[in-house]
């Protein structure tokens, strides 16, 4: 329980309130995100939209945070799921809604899992599991060749000068792509 550890006054649990900008979070079963001037609605399939909107007043709005452990919710839902999907952030005029998983491409966020089948503009069953991840078609594909294995050279390190070369140049692949999908931050 909180009340018992000092630092921990004016914390909440479960539903909440949250100031609100006048033109954003306006529909009730959208998600939203939470910046510095309050909820906000996302504007990239990456945001994180970790609050999902009950009500809405003039300058505040009723929220569930889709990190409160083992309670479900229901989301507005885009296109249609069956039980079982993943449910990402939609893209374009549908953002706040929820979409499942299927052939988008890059790092995209995850609210949760559907827990029952929903057609469109449904408020579906959802069992928040908020994550980031990479689409289903969103796998790196890279272009350079494998090093090929051949009996040791006479340099010190086992491999000839081109395999080496090729090894460097995959190397960089990755590199490059894990940073192009957000898995890897760039050095300055």
């Amino acid at each position: 329980m909180k009340s018992i550890y000092a630092t921990q006054t004016n914390t909440l649990a479960g539903i909440i309130v949250l100031a609100a900008l006048a033109a954003n979070c306006q529909t009730e079963g959208h998600v939203a995100m939470l910046g510095s001037t309050g909820l906000a609605d996302p504007t990239a399939v990456t945001d994180r939209a970790l609050f999902l909107v009950l009500d809405r007043g003039e300058d505040d709005a009723t929220v569930f945070p889709l990190t409160e452990g083992g309670e479900n919710c229901r989301i507005r839902l885009n296109g249609t799921c069956s039980k079982g999907d993943v449910l990402v952030l939609a893209a374009g005029g549908d953002l706040g809604k929820v979409t499942k998983l299927d052939a988008q491409t890059g790092k995209l966020f995850s609210v949760g899992i559907a827990e029952e089948d929903g057609v469109d503009e449904q408020l579906v069953l959802v069992r928040p599991m908020p994550r980031y991840l990479t689409g289903e078609a969103g796998a790196i594909a890279f272009t350079g060749a494998t090093p090929v294995a051949t009996a040791a050279a006479l340099t010190s390190y086992g491999f000839t000068e081109a395999q080496a070369n090729a090894l460097v140049a995959n190397v960089r692949e990755m590199r490059a792509a894990l940073i192009a999908h957000g898995i890897m931050a760039t050095n300055a």
